[in-house]
């Protein structure tokens, strides 16, 4: 009688789950070796994955943080952009985000789920519900290869509420043995020491190469602390307001670079705006605003470098709520940087400056 229990119940689970539409990516899957390759790919999702595993195999790249780091990893893989979603397999997802050693339980876990659920035996007055939770529980494993159905925090408390029914309808036959006293003590000092060295290898992986700005420079993309979101141009490009301070990272699309920045507070004439514009290869800028026209910085960045960082310091800013205005924004300079292939573009700026401590110049 189980066994319609069990077919019925995997029904329910691959319907339950199917805000991920594991039937219509099964039913999506070609045929021969090309089935076999977008299986184990899934739309780059898989490739990412093991590319997280090898980079950091210990620690993996923290829990939570696949959706996060995949569009950048993608980015440069395949110089494309990549929607944010989970690895499409629940143990490969879980071994990116936490490494060997948070990867390992969490397989050790699933093989003894699996164990029990295909050689345990269900106490006589409960075959029928031990059969549902079991059919139910076999959903959820199957499902779990094309994606992943306990992201959503129902489906995995459900989850968990199943495997704790099914142990209890269906006991381990296993003898327990005695144990010494020094055995647990032993066993809770190395976990201890275990679990600080895998907090401390994310810590260094945050301020080193999963850092923000780190995984911006590798991904070719710029990345910014402290301004507000871009605003158009008319001439096609994109600034930012910034606030009194503000950083950038820059991706160098080519080496001939000019910054171009102005303030637009209504006493500027009377009270200058003192800028301060700085970078790894020294002061760019250090000087007062006394007007609304816009200053402009020509700069030949080294031969490969990647990025130029600057750091905005604003003496004040002003906001156009004080004026009547609806924003409310506290607005320090408008800035925006730009890139040519043309070495007389950075020359033709109203100033020229050397990046004397990165090797570079005009």
């Amino acid at each position: 009688m189980w066994i319609p229990a069990g077919v019925i119940a995997v029904l329910a689970v691959l319907l339950v789950t199917a805000t991920t539409s594991p039937i219509q990516r099964a039913l999506d899957i070609p045929s021969g070796r090309a089935g076999l390759s977008e299986l184990w790919n899934r739309g780059g999702y898989g490739p990412i994955a093991l590319r997280m595993t090898r980079e950091f195999p210990l620690t993996g790249v923290g829990t939570g943080s696949y959706r996060i780091l995949a569009p950048d990893y993608w980015r440069a893989m395949a110089n494309d952009a990549l929607p944010l979603d989970n690895a499409q397999n629940w143990w490969r997802h879980q071994i990116a985000e936490l490494g060997v050693f948070g990867g390992a339980l969490i397989i050790a876990f699933s093989v003894l789920v699996a164990w029990r659920v295909a050689t345990g035996r269900e106490r006589d007055p409960d075959v029928a519900s031990a059969s549902t939770v079991r059919g139910l529980l076999i959903g959820l494993g199957v499902t779990s290869f094309f994606g992943m159905p306990t992201q959503n925090p129902l489906v995995l408390y459900w989850f968990l509420g199943l495997v704790a029914w099914f142990a209890w309808l269906v006991p381990d036959p296993a003898l327990h043995r005695e144990t010494h006293a020094r055995e647990p003590r032993v066993a809770w000092i190395v976990a201890a020491g275990l679990a600080i060295a895998y907090a401390a290898g994310h810590v260094l992986l945050a301020v080193g190469p999963l850092h923000p700005a780190q995984r911006a420079r590798e991904a070719s993309r710029d990345y910014v602390i402290g301004a507000y979101p871009p605003e158009p141009l008319p001439e096609g490009n994109e600034f930012r307001w910034t606030g009194q301070n503000a950083r950038f990272f820059w991706t160098a699309r080519t080496r001939f670079m000019a910054i171009r920045f102005w303030a637009h507070h209504p006493d500027i004439a009377s009270r200058p705006v003192h800028v301060t514009l700085t970078s790894p290869c020294g002061v760019l800028f250090d000087e007062d605003l006394t007007s609304d026209k816009s200053m402009s910085l020509g700069m030949v960045l080294p031969e490969g470098q990647r990025t130029l960082e600057a750091t905005v310091r604003v003496s004040r800013a002003w906001s156009p709520a004080d004026a009547g205005e609806a924003d409310s924004r506290q607005l320090g300079v408008g800035i925006v940087a730009d890139f040519s292939n043309d070495q007389a573009f950075a020359e033709n700026q109203l100033r020229a400056v050397k990046l004397s401590g990165c090797g570079g110049g005009i």
